[in-house]
């Protein structure tokens, strides 16, 4: 419940976790995480998730732009070249890490792991490792709890989509 009203939820603690393992299972041990202001939470469990495996360096995008995602890309690899991988707390600040990826002459999968969460229809069509966050069936339990009352159910599963955006970390 937030407030007074049941909450309607993705699990994307448990999708942070398992980005993140796939990340650690590819050799990946410095990452960026791509935060934004209005989505505190994701951005928390990422670092959360993250802790036991290595280095991080946090970035917080001015707005939930693609631009922002290149922006903050470009701020997070100056701060740490190390980094191998970078996670976004939304596809669309993802997409525009590639996008700074690319500013910095960097291919992505090869150079720069790029991985999001929501799995937006671009994502599918750029082949972005995202978590899926299914907005639909939520919406649609929203509304039926809204017109007919009823608990909150259980966070909905968010399962990771592989795509071509993640691969080995580079040495």
């Amino acid at each position: 419940m937030i407030g007074e009203a049941p909450a309607i939820l993705a699990d994307t603690e448990r999708a942070a976790i398992e980005l993140l393992d796939h990340l650690s299972g590819q050799g990946h041990e410095r990452i960026g995480v791509i935060g934004w202001e209005g989505e505190r939470l994701r951005a928390e469990q990422l670092l959360r998730a993250w802790r036991a495996h290595g280095p991080v360096v946090a970035v917080k995008a001015r707005r939930l732009g693609r631009g922002d995602g290149e922006v903050a890309t470009v701020a997070a690899m100056g701060e740490d070249p190390d980094i191998t991988a970078i996670v976004a707390v939304s596809d669309e600040l993802a997409l525009g890490a590639i996008d700074g990826a690319r500013r910095l002459g960097l291919d992505v999968p090869r150079d720069l792991s790029v991985t999001g969460i929501d799995d937006i229809p671009e994502a599918e069509l750029r082949g972005l490792t995202t978590a899926f966050v299914p907005y639909r069936p939520m919406g649609e339990l929203a509304a039926n709890i809204a017109l007919n009352g009823g608990p909150a159910p259980p966070a909905f599963p968010a399962p990771i989509a592989l795509g071509g955006t993640t691969g080995p970390a580079r040495r």
